[in-house]
């Protein structure tokens, strides 16, 4: 999935091959999310179910990507029940619905989650400008050097 991810973004608004991805994408994701209307499907269905077990981390796995493109690509009835759920949770009061979604959010970013969270940021086009901008402020950008790039053996070297 990464890989389509990766290409949507590189074809995104540059050329006229990216609207036959996008076509074949919609039309992927018609077939694997959950539609009444349609009866011939690969998977029955695609959960929102937080709670599992080990045995069932496979299978979450597949459901949360369909899940996620299908919303990605606008399938209508996924963005119809994203923006349900989060009316009802927004109205409810309740606290974030997973344990762990509460503790990522409220917690500090681990490092070795950084550069997954950047990626996923910047898939969207609005996503893709905040990262930028957090990367180039000074003290992010002297910071990131330091981490990152002054490891490869990148150094400035002194003129002298």
């Amino acid at each position: 999935m990464d890989n389509l991810r990766y290409l949507d973004q590189m074809l995104r608004g540059k050329t006229e091959d990216y609207q036959p991805l996008v076509d074949y994408m919609k039309k992927l994701f018609r077939t694997l999310y959950p539609d009444p209307v349609s009866s011939v499907r690969l998977w029955n269905t695609a959960t929102w179910v937080d709670d599992i077990n080990e045995s069932q981390y496979t299978k979450l796995l597949l459901d949360n990507a369909v899940i996620e493109n299908a919303c990605f690509y606008d399938h209508p009835q996924c963005v119809a029940e994203t923006k349900e759920r989060f009316t009802v949770w927004r109205v409810s009061g309740t606290q974030l619905s997973s344990p762990l979604l509460g503790k990522s959010v409220d917690g500090t970013v681990r490092d070795q989650d950084k550069n997954s969270i950047f990626s996923y940021i910047s898939r969207w086009e609005a996503g893709a400008v905040k990262a930028w901008e957090f990367i180039q402020k000074e003290e992010n950008w002297s910071r990131l050097a330091r981490k990152y790039v002054f490891p490869l053996g990148l150094r400035r070297r002194k003129r002298g």
